[in-house]
C-alpha cells in the first residue's frame, strides 16, 4: 500500500465537487494508493516537458469530461 498525500488546494477543490464527482476521484485515489508507480493508462499518464521530475497526471472520466490532477512520486521512495 502506498501513501497518497494531497494538498490543501486539492482538498478544497474536492470538497466543492458534487458527491458523484467526489466518489469517482476518491475511487481513483484508492487505486493509486493500491498500485503506486505500477499504475498506468488509462488512469495515470506521464506529463512531458514538466519542470518537475517524474510528473504524472491522474485522469478520471466523469460525465463525459476528463478530470485531471497532477502528482509526482517521491524520488526517495
Amino acid at each position: 500500500m502506498w501513501t497518497v498525500i494531497t494538498t490543501d488546494l486539492f482538498n478544497e477543490w474536492l470538497e466543492q465537487q458534487d458527491e458523484s464527482t467526489q466518489e469517482k476521484v476518491l475511487a481513483a485515489l484508492v487505486v493509486l494508493q493500491q498500485q503506486g508507480p505500477s499504475l498506468g493508462r488509462p488512469l495515470v499518464d506521464t506529463v512531458y516537458d514538466s519542470k518537475f521530475t517524474n510528473m504524472k497526471e491522474l485522469r478520471v472520466q466523469h460525465r463525459g469530461k476528463p478530470l485531471r490532477a497532477f502528482f509526482a512520486f517521491d524520488p526517495l521512495r
